[in-house]
């Protein structure tokens, strides 16, 4: 059988000045990768990874080529053209990819970096959407908190920032659980941080308080070591330049300092802190 949107292994069934013509053990299980792709040495008989997607004419054919995503993915994709059907994105191959405006969240343009999930639309055409709601696997029994996971920016609200866990799971990640400056398509690692009946999860960037507190800590002591004992940051220094400088939140910063200063390990200065002992 032939899988749409994946990559597929066939077998070289005959040779001709169209390309290979690939196939399984059902005669009626056949695809043409064209001249161009048919690797240097090809022979009937020999097996070949490729990836079978509808040309511009709509016909079944194979590529060699690797798109980037397949079947099921969600991927951030660029918005390269726009036509009466809808918006087409590079994925990697000769033909881009649509998203029909049924399918879209909102209206595209070009130049839009979109997270896309690749699925089949009618007559079993490989399409994308960015209108995600329904194509979320709902059945988070199998997650645990505290469960280190992938993260896929797709989205911005106000409350926090919408994410992809897994390359499959609804989550939120709010904005009071990460430092970072992200952008749509950015993937980070994430930790869950709860689960909902209705298939949602709620996410963080850090692993839990402890270790975050132990993260800022580290981070300040070595800026420490590394400006010979001083460190120019202090409780009205922007979050942004604490972020670039340490890459952990104001909130934690504050927090960690303190610590330290209590145990005399840092003196403040209305500039900056000074290291006047070493941590135990």
């Amino acid at each position: 059988m032939l899988h749409i949107g994946q990559y597929n292994t066939l077998r070289v069934q005959l040779l001709t000045d169209e390309g290979a013509q690939l196939g399984t053990r059902d005669p009626d299980d056949r695809v043409v990768l064209p001249t161009a792709e048919v690797p240097a040495g090809t022979a009937v008989g020999d097996q070949l990874e490729v990836f079978l997607y509808t040309n511009s004419s709509d016909e079944l054919t194979a590529t060699t080529k690797r798109p980037h995503a397949v079947l099921g993915d969600f991927a951030p994709l660029k918005v390269v053209d726009l036509s009466r059907h809808g918006a087409f994105v590079d994925w990697g191959l000769g033909k881009d990819l649509l998203i029909p405006f049924r399918e879209q969240m909102h209206e595209l343009e070009v130049g839009d970096v979109v997270v896309v999930k690749v699925c089949l639309g009618l007559f079993g055409r490989v399409i994308g959407a960015t209108k995600l709601s329904d194509h979320f696997d709902r059945d988070v029994s199998g997650i645990k908190e505290g469960q280190e996971v992938s993260l896929l920016v797709y989205d911005f609200a106000k409350a926090g920032i919408r994410v992809v866990v897994d390359n499959k799971y609804a989550g939120m990640l709010y904005r009071d659980d990460t430092f970072k400056a992200l952008r749509m398509g950015d993937r980070v690692t994430g930790w869950v941080k709860a689960t909902y009946p209705a298939g949602r999860l709620d996410v963080s960037t850090r692993r839990g308080q402890r270790s975050n507190a132990d993260e800022a800590t580290r981070a300040i002591l070595k800026a420490l070591d590394e400006g010979d004992g001083f460190l120019a940051l202090h409780d009205k220094s922007d979050p942004k330049l604490i972020a670039r400088r340490l890459q952990i939140s104001k909130k934690a910063f504050k927090r960690a300092a303190g610590a330290l200063y209590r145990e005399r390990v840092v003196m403040v200065e209305p500039t900056g802190l000074r290291l006047i002992k070493k941590p135990e």
